[in-house]
């Protein structure tokens, strides 16, 4: 569990998230502890008290930045830019979502995963006997990059239902993709194919 608090920043409508405590640096290792970390951040609300308790859960979202009006020795995430994170992740998986990820959405992500000083940054790693290209991601907004690029690509657990969409995890015993959330939505599939061949 992480401490935070918001500090309004002088002569701005802007506000700073700012760590109370020293956090452990954090390392996303893949999708194990919580797969669906990208979506519950895309479904975040922009709002401080929503953001507040996510930070307080999850940690920050990065890079911690010092506000120019505010005294050198406070550092934390402004109000913006995490808006600005929740806004674009939440395009990305929307896109994902219904399974209409084109050309623009590729260039964001590409964008979004080759920022300078960025929340992840790209390696290989040795599993199972091959070497992978690998992506690690250094806080919470290049964790949900590093997911939506897996879910993408095939890599994950996620899975999208192709009848309602909802979001799930497979098993950790199932091998093969999983199409529907439920039986409901596999027979209502079949049904909608049937009478629309």
């Amino acid at each position: 569990m992480y401490k935070h608090h918001w500090v309004e920043v002088p002569d701005s409508e802007d506000l700073l998230l700012v760590k109370e405590s020293e956090a452990p640096t954090f390392v996303y290792e893949g999708a194990g502890d919580d797969p669906l970390l990208f979506i519950k951040f895309a479904d975040l609300r922009p709002e401080p008290g929503q953001i507040l308790a996510f930070a307080e859960k999850y940690g920050d979202i990065g890079p911690i930045l010092s506000h120019k009006k505010l005294p050198e020795e406070i550092f934390g995430t402004p109000l913006s830019a995490w808006k600005d994170s929740i806004a674009i992740i939440k395009q990305l998986s929307d896109a994902w979502r219904v399974d209409n990820f084109d050309v623009r959405d590729q260039e964001l992500l590409n964008r979004e995963l080759n920022q300078h000083g960025g929340s992840c940054s790209p390696g290989i790693k040795r599993r199972r006997g091959k070497w992978l290209l690998w992506l690690t991601a250094y806080d919470i907004y290049g964790a949900c990059l590093v997911q939506l690029v897996e879910v993408i690509i095939g890599e994950t657990r996620v899975y999208r239902c192709e009848y309602c969409d909802k979001v799930g995890v497979r098993g950790p015993t199932e091998k093969r993709k999983r199409k529907y959330c439920s039986d409901t939505c596999r027979v209502k599939a079949y049904r909608l194919r049937k009478e629309n061949p």
